[in-house]
């Protein structure tokens, strides 16, 4: 089973090498959430972050602010890491399985490279 689909439901949050990418982790995995995206929505607060699942290409055209866009594999084995202006399309990574949008240098912050591994934990309550 892939370590995401474990995310799809109870409230989560997502830790990395240096610290926690996402105190607060929602999950966008209907063909419908997926589209829509951060698209209409408020810009991310820290410590919030939105998973893509499927996915293996984001864009930010319609967006006013910047994200980081960080592609993991179905074991959450970072493949890349980018950080994307508004009306920009990233490339497109056929290992990636899903994409994690977090604010503008939140990946830098937890210590988030290419191969190091994240983890989902259940938060209780």
């Amino acid at each position: 089973m892939e370590a995401v689909t474990r995310a799809l439901h109870g409230r989560w949050s997502l830790h990395a090498p240096g610290g926690v990418l996402a105190a607060r982790l929602t999950v966008a995995a209907t063909p419908l959430r997926r589209m829509r995206g951060l698209l209409w929505r408020p810009v991310l607060r820290p410590g919030e972050a939105l998973l893509l699942h499927p996915c293996s290409q984001v864009h930010t055209f319609g967006m006013r602010y910047v994200i980081d866009a960080v592609f993991c594999d179905a074991q959450l084995r970072v493949v890349a890491v980018h950080t994307l202006p508004p009306w920009r399309l990233s490339r497109t990574y056929r290992q990636a399985r899903c994409c994690i949008e977090a604010p503008a240098g939140s990946a830098s912050a937890a210590a988030v490279v290419e191969g190091c591994r994240l983890d989902l934990v259940e938060e209780s309550g």
